[in-house]
């Protein structure tokens, strides 16, 4: 850990005991991003619901539990049940009702992929994009709290969106629209948060069709409190929330993503979230 930081994530490594929820288990990066210390703990949400993760994450690291190299791991979507996910639907400020933006849902825990699996384009889309964005994590019950970052592909099908305003659900929300990961960022504030730099990257037939530059977060994304009051007004959530924060390097306007294609993002600083990769498939 570094800078009160902690990376975490959810792993699968061979011959490794499943953990008690299941076949995976949770880690903790170390500040290379080279290993993987396991941590003993059940699960995600009892770890990030804690009074205080960073001091739990600190008890637990101290330890004696296995270290894998991250090589020799398999990643995956880090998020359990009952979570679920949600996005932001930009609205320019002039139209907001209360100075609210918009919100959807983005789907269940068992619905979102992580690092290595496929995500899909809708056999009703013919123009689908991916967005790399920041993701709030925050606690569920009452009021909720952001305790944590991560970072998201949310997938969104424009063709249909654009259709009629009642399509958004549509075109936002089905089996393999949205990835998370690699890993969780426990601890981040928003001013450093805001530092951060996000890519993108598109890979046709072995050819990079082109880099989205990075671009610093800065001001590009509402305020973390003006989002979570607004997420957990009047609703509390059985688990965990993530919330895709608003896409942060858009595709040119005319791209549309093929059967094929390979998404590779990145939201990179000190010490970052990682990268994302993802193949995608088109629905038949």
């Amino acid at each position: 850990m570094s800078l009160g930081l902690a990376q975490i994530c959810r792993f699968r490594a061979s011959g490794m005991r499943a953990g008690t929820q299941g076949e995976f288990n949770v880690g903790l990066l170390s500040e290379s991003g080279t290993k993987v210390k396991h941590l003993n703990v059940n699960g995600l949400n009892t770890l990030l619901q804690s009074p205080n993760p960073l001091d739990y994450i600190n008890d637990l690291a101290s330890r004696p539990m296995g270290e894998f190299n991250s090589s020799e791991v398999k990643f995956l979507p880090p998020i359990e049940a009952p979570s679920s996910v949600w996005g932001v639907y930009a609205i320019p400020k002039e139209q907001r009702l209360n100075g609210n933006v918009g919100l959807f849902p983005k789907g269940e825990a068992s619905m979102i992929k992580g690092p290595g699996e496929n995500l899909t384009i809708k056999r009703d889309s013919n123009l689908t994009v991916p967005e790399v964005e920041l993701v709030l994590i925050t606690t569920g019950g009452e009021g909720g709290k952001v305790v944590a970052l991560t970072m998201g592909n949310d997938m969104s099908a424009k063709d249909i969106i654009k259709g009629h305003p009642s399509y958004l659900s549509r075109g936002k929300l089905w089996n393999g629209s949205c990835a998370l990961g690699p890993s969780i960022l426990v601890g981040a504030i928003e001013d450093i948060a805001r530092e951060f730099k996000a890519s993108l990257a598109i890979t046709r037939g072995g050819t990079n069709l082109f880099p989205v530059e990075a671009k610093a977060i800065a001001d590009r994304i509402d305020g973390f409190e003006q989002l979570r009051r607004q997420l957990h007004d009047e609703v509390d959530f059985p688990g965990l929330t993530y919330l895709m924060t608003g896409s942060l390097a858009p595709v040119p306007a005319d791209f549309r993503l093929q059967h094929g294609d390979i998404v590779d993002m990145e939201i990179v600083g000190v010490p970052g979230i990682g990268r994302l990769t993802n193949p995608v498939i088109k629905l038949s």
